[in-house]
C-alpha cells in the first residue's frame, strides 16, 4: 500500500482551503456538507467539522477536498488540525 499524500492549496476565496489528497475521496459526483448534522454518513467530514465552530462548508470532489470558514479565524489555527 502506498502512502497517502496531502497537500493544501489556496482557493480564489481566502475563507476557503483545498486539500487535495493523492488518493479518491469520492470517486462519484460530488457533495457539499453545510452542518456537521448534514454528514452522519460521511465521518471524514463530521471529523472536519468538529475541527472548530468556524467551518461552515466542506466539499467533496474526486481527489479533494474545499473547507470553507466563517473568516473568525486563522488559516495557520486550522490546517494542521484539519
Amino acid at each position: 500500500m502506498s502512502d497517502i499524500r496531502l497537500g493544501i492549496q489556496s482557493t480564489p476565496n481566502p475563507n476557503a482551503l483545498k486539500f487535495v489528497v493523492s488518493v479518491p475521496v469520492k470517486t462519484e459526483g460530488n457533495v457539499t456538507y453545510k452542518r456537521v448534522e448534514d454528514c452522519a454518513n460521511n465521518t471524514l467530514a463530521k471529523a472536519i467539522f468538529e475541527v472548530s465552530n468556524f467551518i461552515i462548508e466542506v466539499y467533496f470532489f474526486d481527489n479533494y477536498i474545499t473547507v470553507t470558514q466563517n473568516g473568525g479565524i486563522d488559516w495557520e489555527q486550522l490546517e494542521e488540525k484539519i
